[in-house]
């Protein structure tokens, strides 16, 4: 049977001389994998198409009894150019695509979650947007969309609102807690969040980009983040804990960057 799909390149590996296998992830069919024979003939008219954050229309041939399908056809939508031109934007980029490689359904669409790596690919193209508060919405934004929300405005145990107070993320049951209610302030197993930490993931977490984008946090500030998003992620999302791109950003950024 033949499909359509809206999609984004993810992740791809060269198969025999010509051909190409791509992961990629559609509005219409969430996580596919499909091979494209003989795509990297100096003949073919589709060589750049399959090309990593690619945002493309892909025609191919359905198969029930198999994971790989036959791509038939394509076209771009839009190529991202600044990303190749820019180190750090590149970086978060492929984190992103693997992020969601990892994470995201087969065969499941999620409009939502399509839309966010739409989102990060186009914010992250345009070199007036930081590209680190791109990457800590989208991340934190995916974390929401697959079910797996950080609670940022009510303490873990008991409950009550935070409002412009300190909190504490506990690493081992990977909850935030009030102060008081803290299993432990040791730093080996818990991290300080500070009132503009909090106010940043709030924002975040109801959808307020502008906020985001205006927000100056101090270098510390800017660490606990980092170190938050990493953690957390990898609490909840045991695939995460493999990811290759992740540990490269993590090694970059660990300065705070």
């Amino acid at each position: 049977m033949i499909r359509k799909a809206e999609a984004v390149v993810l992740k791809t590996i060269n198969q025999g001389e010509t051909s190409k296998i791509a992961t990629l992830y559609t509005r219409e069919f969430g996580r596919l994998k499909i091979i494209a024979k003989g795509i990297r003939s100096k003949k073919s008219r589709y060589m750049g198409l399959l090309g990593i954050t690619q945002h493309i229309q892909l025609v191919f041939y359905e198969k029930h009894n198999t994971e790989l399908q036959l791509f038939k056809s394509g076209e771009i939508v839009r190529t991202y150019n600044a990303l190749n031109q820019d180190f750090d934007r590149l970086a978060f980029a492929q984190v992103a695509m693997e992020f969601i490689e990892r994470t995201a359904e087969k065969t499941e669409p999620h409009p939502e979650l399509f839309d966010l790596v739409v989102w990060i690919l186009t914010h992250l193209n345009d070199p007036d947007i930081p590209a680190v508060k791109c990457y800590w919405y989208f991340h934190l934004r995916c974390l929401c969309e697959l079910g797996f929300r950080p609670d940022v405005f009510r303490c873990h145990q008991c409950k009550r609102t935070f409002s412009r107070a300190e909190a504490v993320y506990h690493q081992p049951d990977g909850g935030v807690y009030c102060v008081t209610c803290s299993p432990t302030l040791d730093e080996r197993f818990s991290l300080r969040l500070s009132p503009t930490v909090m106010s940043l993931l709030q924002a975040i977490d109801a959808e307020e980009w502008g906020v985001v984008k205006k927000t100056s946090p101090a270098l510390a500030d800017r660490r606990t983040i980092w170190s938050f998003i990493w953690h957390y992620s990898k609490v909840h999302l045991e695939p995460l804990q493999r990811m290759k791109s992740l540990a490269v950003l993590e090694q970059i950024y660990r300065g705070g960057h």
